[in-house]
């Protein structure tokens, strides 16, 4: 079925995508310091096109300041098809460079399904702990996959 959306002529929906990717892309490395990231959704947006097609495991990063403004968005860690090995000490030194008051962190699924396993559940929580002893807080952990954004704030698990 075609996309309902107007497009401009000469564009197809592979070019469109593409596009979206590059752009979040330049967005995630040129970051921009006015991005103030207040609630799950505008997270997503702020992420998805750069994680979503992934084929691999990709754990992303967003420092912030103490109003929710991004300082930075690195992508910390890469991994396989199915995992990432995550270092709570490497977080934790990124957080301390950036002076960071709070983080959001995401991954991706490249299975497509966004549900956190009880890898990602226990990671994020020995993650929240490592960063409390410094007055660090973790706002939210997403998870994003081609199905689909679940977001660990929404799910109350934060």
């Amino acid at each position: 079925m075609p996309c309902p959306i107007q497009r401009p002529v000469g564009l197809s929906d592979d070019d469109i995508l593409t596009l979206a990717e590059n752009i979040s892309e330049y967005r995630i490395k040129h970051t921009d310091y006015s991005v103030r990231l207040t609630n799950p959704d505008k997270t997503r947006r702020y992420l998805a096109h750069y994680l979503k097609n992934k084929q691999r495991e990709y754990f992303v990063c967003l420092f912030l300041t103490a109003h929710q403004r991004v300082i930075a968005c690195e992508t910390l860690f890469k991994g396989g098809i199915r995992f990432c090995e995550i270092s709570s000490r490497e977080v934790l030194k990124a957080a301390m460079v950036h002076n960071a008051e709070s983080v959001i962190f995401a991954h991706n699924h490249p299975s497509g399904d966004p549900t956190p396993s009880t890898a990602d559940k226990n990671i994020t929580q020995k993650l929240i702990d490592v960063l409390a002893l410094v007055d660090i807080r973790v706002l939210d952990h997403l998870v994003i996959g081609s199905e689909g954004t679940t977001s660990f704030s929404e799910l109350g698990i934060l």
